[in-house]
């Protein structure tokens, strides 16, 4: 019987009489096990018994042990074999081989159903994309890690020095240059692991923002875009215009002339060796997911480095589990976003829509608390930003405005407050930037060279 599937006697035997012969070892065998991981239902029983009789603080021995199982109602394990488990069971040192041999095992017994129901769902089901979503979720919960050396401290101190003496070496910029000084005073640049979310009310110029911070990403490192709201032409067309210097109305209207080609033609030049993928179609963390799994392939394929930077735009159109009030999806929205960022050892930046009370307001300055469940956000993220550009609310005057000079053509630019509330790896801080508006690009504030050039 036991043979049908994925599964060690041994394995299972000499935990169950580790943790009833060393009482140190419970909890350490509680954090990684379940009873359900055990395939026999007698160590099932076994194992519950020793998790309840730890849970209450009572002795862990064969003899508690078989009192408990029989309290329970169970008569069917003896406490002979109990003594025997103890008896006969080799214990090594080091138990995390057999930890492991359980866990995996457990892994491919649930994979082996997980397919089979997989099968039955696929030949009765009308949704083939929700199926394959809910696999994909399943399937990743299965993943089992033995790199524990990764986790002993002095293994990681000559790793973590090396990082040190690398970052310390790169002009004092540790992650990513936003292309923003100011920005990356406060950011020491997006680093691996961390997530940011920028807000702002429509119209404040995010998208431009990130648009424009993610082609500056894109000539270090390589670089996705996951756009919600804008397609992948129209947010080709952004990056062509803010990097040509060219209003995009004049497209609308057929206004374009020669010089604007001719500008085109060296922003394509440009943007040619951007290491930049946009994906417009990826509507859920566990699509986004997937996605990130081919580009990082495809990153492979085309001899570049590994994922640096992951832009959503925004969060709030991301689909949470249906089953799950809005407000939780977006909390599990959140936290699977910072998740995200560990697992791919990347920086995770996501724009987020502040609610339009801020329009009631005479102070429209947007707060940390204007941020639907801003509460999840400041709990995983390790900044939040938001944008504030008052020219919008009030038009251009002297105060909120300054005038820039490129060749023979004269901008107005839109002096745009971006205040950093939280940062958990820096100071908070509020930068200037100018928002050239006709080219929807960011400067810095009274940046007097050519941004273009």
């Amino acid at each position: 019987m036991y043979k049908q599937l994925p599964y060690s006697e041994e394995a299972e035997q000499v935990v169950l009489a580790a943790m009833m012969l060393d009482t140190g070892s419970i909890l350490e065998i509680l954090s990684d096990l379940k009873s359900e991981d055990f395939y026999k239902l007698e160590h099932q029983v076994i194992f519950e018994a020793i998790r309840k009789l730890n849970e209450v603080g009572s002795p862990v021995s064969p003899i508690t042990v078989h009192d408990s199982i029989k309290k329970g109602g169970e008569d069917n394990i003896g406490f002979s074999y109990l003594s025997r488990l103890v008896t006969n069971a080799f214990i090594p040192q080091n138990l995390e081989s057999s930890i492991f041999s359980i866990k995996q095992n457990s892994s491919q017994r649930q994979l082996i159903k997980l397919v089979g129901r997989l099968k039955e769902e696929t030949l009765n089901t009308q949704d083939i994309n929700k199926v394959i979503e809910e696999a994909i979720v399943n399937i990743q919960g299965l993943g089992v890690s033995r790199n524990i050396e990764n986790y002993y401290l002095p293994d990681l101190l000559d790793s973590t020095l090396q990082e040190i003496e690398y970052n310390c070496s790169k002009d004092g910029l540790a992650g990513i240059s936003s292309g923003f000084e100011d920005l990356d005073r406060l950011t020491g640049g997006w680093q691996p692991g961390r997530y940011y979310v920028l807000g702002a009310r429509p119209k404040m110029g995010k998208t431009s923002l990130f648009c424009q911070i993610a082609s500056t990403s894109a000539a270090q490192v390589p670089t996705v875009i996951f756009s919600l709201e804008m397609t992948r032409r129209e947010l080709t067309k952004l990056l062509l215009y803010q990097q040509a210097r060219i209003d995009g109305e004049l497209e609308q209207t057929g206004k374009l002339k020669d010089i604007h080609f001719d500008r085109m033609g060296k922003a394509v030049s440009v943007l040619h060796n951007r290491m930049l993928w946009i994906d417009d179609r990826s509507r859920s963390i566990p699509q986004i997911m997937k996605s990130l799994r081919g580009i990082q392939k495809d990153c492979e394929k085309r001899r570049k480095r590994s994922i640096g930077l992951i832009v959503i735009d925004y969060l709030q159109l991301l689909q949470g589990d249906k089953k799950l009030s809005r407000n939780y999806q977006l909390e599990e929205i959140s936290r699977s976003l910072k998740e995200l960022a560990k697992d791919f050892n990347c920086c995770v930046l996501a724009l987020a829509q502040v609610n339009r009370s801020v329009e009631e307001r005479k102070d429209k300055h947007p707060l940390p608390s204007d941020l639907k469940d801003s509460g999840s956000f400041e709990q995983d993220a390790d900044g939040l930003m938001l944008l504030y550009r008052d020219a919008y609310y009030q038009g251009p005057n002297e105060k909120n405005s300054v005038e820039y000079q490129f060749g023979d053509e004269k901008v107005i630019a839109d002096i745009t407050d971006l205040n950093m509330f939280l940062n958990r790896h820096g100071k908070p801080g509020n930068i200037m930037l100018d928002f050239l508006t006709s080219y929807r690009r960011f400067v810095g504030h009274g940046d007097n060279a050519n941004p273009f050039e």
